[in-house]
């Protein structure tokens, strides 16, 4: 299975093959991924590699971002006259979109996060304030 193309997603292969394959872990220094057992196992699977997300922050996200494009620029507003037709038509995508794969890249910095929460925060204090 071809992977998308978020860096970090969760798609792991345990098949031989050149490519290496992504996994997705927190990064933490008590994650599985340190443990002697797993780094055996991945010592003998050189084809899986470990990506690891920025503390406080979720694969999921990515994961989300690469579903939204997906719909975005080949499902919504298509027409299809059954489910093999809409699989069919989400395959072709993703192997188009693996063609040029490249990694998603975080962007913002700590302070941007930090103001956009301070600013949902307010947001939300507001809205409690008029509803009360």
């Amino acid at each position: 299975m071809r992977r998308p193309r978020p860096g970090g997603s969760s798609t792991t292969c345990s098949r031989p093959s050149s490519r290496r394959s992504p996994t997705n872990s927190p990064n933490c220094g008590t994650c599985s991924a340190s443990t002697p057992e797993v780094q055996a196992w991945l010592s003998k699977n050189p084809h899986v590699h470990f990506h690891f997300t920025p503390v406080g922050s979720s694969w999921l996200n990515q994961v989300e971002i690469w579903f939204g494009i997906l719909t975005r620029q080949s499902i919504r507003r298509g027409t299809f006259s059954s489910v093999n037709v809409l699989i069919k038509q989400i395959r072709d995508y993703i192997d188009s979109w693996n063609e040029n794969a490249k990694s998603f890249t975080w962007t913002a910095t700590a302070g941007e996060v930090l103001a956009k929460v301070r600013l949902v925060q307010t947001n939300m204090k507001k809205l409690v304030r008029n509803n009360s």
